[in-house]
Formats: structure tokens, C-alpha cells, sequence
């Protein structure tokens, strides 16, 4: 319902003439970066039938791609003619039967969609938000059943399952789950055939990086890596040899903590693409200075975790 507003705001002020809010510009583009996977697995989550989490799943794409087209249409300062500004007020009314829709689980009554050789408007990607409002259109009329089990305000919202239905039951599932232990079964062995319970942090990566996507564990995986180098062999193992030794209180220490702090916060704030680097950097300083109640001199502590 957010993502729908924000664009129905966008094309309502694009219609009327009025500049766009740095509120509505600002929400497009933040829920642009957070993207739709959120959504994805709390609707994978759901105890909803399979048929229903398709439909859904379909919706929740297709508004994702729509705000998307919407965050980079704020972006052009281009002159609405009026013809545009009446198909723009055609496709904000349009959003807002589908926001109906979607609270009433009813099927949204849109007019005036695109139809072939219709001309191409004057307003950057405007065309693409008119196909992509028909094809949420499809989504609601060919669907059998596209009423939620639920209503917004309603006293029976039934709770998302602990678990993935099928989780126990699904050989892809049992592989992926086997396949998780494998790996930090053998991070286990190596470390303690080693005699090197420093690098026991591997078996932390294995679980925290085991994601549903080949693409998402990957970047986990180089965020951690890049927030262990940062936060433990940069600023760690650098505090340790050039500030830690000039330190003789309590006092020094904790603005040196504030600004490390500060610095994984402010990364951990900055994008949900690069949120995980900023909880890193400060998981790997602490690693290092809040083992002992004392200055850590060893850099060890700092090069075990590293590696």
C-alpha cells in the first residue's frame, strides 16, 4: 500500500502541475533500494494456499517494477502537455482502484488502458507505468480467487508460519540444509585438526551466509569478508598499533569506540544493499577490544578472525 501511494502521489502532482514533494521523491527512491525481497519471503512464509502466494507474488513484482519506473520518473524535469496530463490523471485514479482493490479483494474497475498503436506519450516512461498498471489489472482478473484470507483491520489475521511450508518435505530444502551443515561441518574438523580455535568464526559465516540465492550468498559472503578486513585489520589491528599505545584511560578508549561506532552506524544506515558491511566492521573491532577488561595488546585476537 505505500509503494502504491507514493506512486499515485507522484502522478497526481505530475497531473496537477505541481512540483513533486521531496517527501514522495524521497520515499520513491528509498523504497526503490529496499526492493520487494522482504516482501518475497514474508509471503513465502505465509500460510496462504500456493495458488494465492502466486498471485501475490505476481503483485508484489509487478508493484516493485512500478515503483522502480516511478523513482527514476521523479527524476526528469520535463514539460507535461495536456493531453499527458490527462492520461497521467487516468493512471493515478487507475492505482488507486488497484489500492481498493487490494484492501477489499475485489477486482479494480481500471479505464482508459493501453491498447495497441495507441501513441507513445510525451512523458518519460509513462508508457511503461500504463503497461505495468494493465498487467496488474491481469493479475486480479485472472486469477480464481483473489481475495486475501485477511483483511487490513480484520480481529482473525491468521500468523506466518515458523517455517517455509514444505521446509521438512522438499528434497531441495533437505539438500540445501545438508549441504549448509556439510560445509560448516568441515569449517569444524579443519580448525580443530589445526589447533586453531581462532577461526572458529567460519562456522558463524557458514550459518549467517547460507541464503536462499546463489547471488545473495555471495554478497553476503564479501560484505563479511570486507567488514572483517575493515573493521578488524584497518581500523583493529591499526588501532592497536598506532592509537591504543598512546592511551593511558578509560576515556581516550571510549572516544576511540564512539568513532568507530559512529562510522559502522552511519554504513549500516546508508543502504540495504551495504547495511550488513556497517554491523561487520563493528562485530570485528569489538572481536578485538571487548574480549578483556583491558587494552588489547595481542594481535593475534585481531588476525585470527581475519583469516
Amino acid at each position: 500500500m505505500e509503494r502504491l501511494v507514493s506512486v499515485e502521489d507522484l502522478l497526481t502532482c505530475l497531473a496537477d502541475g505541481h512540483p513533486v514533494p521531496v517527501p514522495t521523491r524521497s520515499a520513491l527512491v528509498r523504497l526503490a533500494t529496499v526492493g520487494i525481497s522482504r516482501l518475497r519471503e514474508v509471503l513465502q512464509r505465509s500460510v496462504y494456499n500456493s495458488q494465492h502466494k502466486q498471485e501475490m507474488g505476481a503483485l508484489v513484482a509487478l508493484v516493485g517494477r512500478l515503483v522502480d519506473i516511478a523513482a527514476n520518473l521523479s527524476q526528469f524535469g520535463t514539460r507535461v502537455t495536456e493531453d499527458d496530463r490527462n492520461r497521467i490523471r487516468t493512471v493515478a485514479g487507475n492505482i488507486a482502484e488497484i489500492r481498493v482493490a487490494v484492501t477489499s479483494g475485489t477486482i479494480p474497475r481500471l479505464i482508459g488502458l493501453p491498447v495497441e498503436g495507441q501513441p507513445l506519450p510525451g512523458v518519460p516512461l509513462l508508457g511503461e507505468i500504463e503497461r505495468t498498471v494493465s498487467l496488474i489489472h491481469d493479475v486480479f482478473t485472472g486469477a480464481q480467487s483473489a481475495t486475501p484470507d485477511w483483511s487490513p483491520g480484520s480481529d482473525d489475521r491468521r500468523q506466518a508460519a515458523p517455517l517455509v511450508p514444505g521446509a521438512l518435505s522438499n528434497p531441495e530444502n533437505v539438500k540445501f540444509a545438508l549441504r549448509g551443515c556439510l560445509a560448516a561441518g568441515l569449517c569444524y574438523i579443519i580448525y580443530n585438526a589445526l589447533f586453531w580455535p581462532g577461526i572458529s568464526t567460519a562456522i558463524t559465516t557458514c550459518f549467517l551466509t547460507a541464503l536462499t540465492t546463489i547471488g545473495a550468498s555471495h554478497q553476503k559472503q564479501f560484505l563479511r569478508f570486507t567488514g572483517a578486513i575493515v573493521g578488524g585489520l584497518v581500523i583493529g589491528i591499526g588501532a592497536q598499533v598506532f592509537i591504543l599505545p598512546n592511551i593511558d584511560s578509560i576515556a581516550g578508549f571510549t572516544v576511540l569506540f564512539i568513532a568507530v561506532a559512529v562510522l559502522s552506524a552511519w554504513i549500516g544506515t546508508s543502504s540495504p544493499r551495504l547495511s550488513y558491511l556497517g554491523v561487520q566492521i563493528a562485530a570485528a573491532f569489538c572481536l578485538i577490544n571487548l574480549q578483556e577488561f583491558k587494552l588489547q595488546t595481542s594481535l593475534t585476537v585481531a588476525r585470527d578472525p581475519i583469516r
